[in-house]
């Protein structure tokens, strides 16, 4: 799986991630998404940084105490790349995007927000109308959030290592219309094989 690169420190990871937060509302208001239950965050390991390597301990106190404490079900998966996720399960989607926030800006502020790869949510179309090639209903699609870009992008995977690169045209379509900023640079979205939810 890629590594992607990383220019500066983002500066404001939460005006872009809460945007999604009215899209979904309009999106599945009209029946073309239906957001699932969970949400991840990717990122690199690093034995040395005292806070990633003890992150599985500290996600009960993260998001269950405190004001606003989200109460958000979380475990941390290692998966074959190297590369570790904290999963996160809420049925609540509000909560669950502040959970992935928090989850973020936790490494951020702990000198570990170099190693945040990416925030991604998975979705399922809605409706029971689609072309030949398009995002068929309920197939499952993700907006997946770059933090060294700050920028969302759209993949379908199809199988082990393919992608429905129609659906995911289709899916940036009705983010741009739901006014998420989305990567302009197609070459810049990057599968992620082996989501683990």
């Amino acid at each position: 799986m890629p590594i992607f690169s990383r220019n500066q420190e983002p500066l404001d990871d939460w005006a872009v991630i809460q945007t999604i937060l009215h899209a979904e509302s309009q999106l599945h208001g009209q029946s073309e998404i239906t957001p699932s239950r969970r949400a991840g965050v990717l990122y690199r390991p690093d034995d040395g940084n005292q806070f990633l390597s003890t992150l599985e301990r500290q996600l009960i106190h993260i998001l269950n105490e405190g004001e606003g404490a989200t109460k958000t079900a979380s475990r941390i998966e290692e998966d074959e790349h190297g590369t570790n996720w904290v999963v996160m399960d809420d049925g609540n989607f509000e909560d669950l995007v502040s959970s992935v926030y928090t989850i973020g800006n936790a490494m951020q502020y702990n000198e570990a927000g170099q190693h945040r790869i990416a925030a991604v949510f998975e979705f399922y179309r809605s409706g029971n109308v689609a072309g030949e090639n398009d995002w068929a209903p309920g197939s499952v699609g993700y907006w997946v959030y770059r933090y060294d870009r700050q920028r969302f992008y759209p993949f379908v995977p199809e199988g082990k290592e393919a992608r429905n690169r129609a659906g995911e045209m289709q899916i940036s379509q009705m983010m741009r219309r739901a006014n998420i900023s989305v990567e302009k640079e197609m070459e810049e979205w990057r599968p992620i094989w082996g989501i683990p939810f």
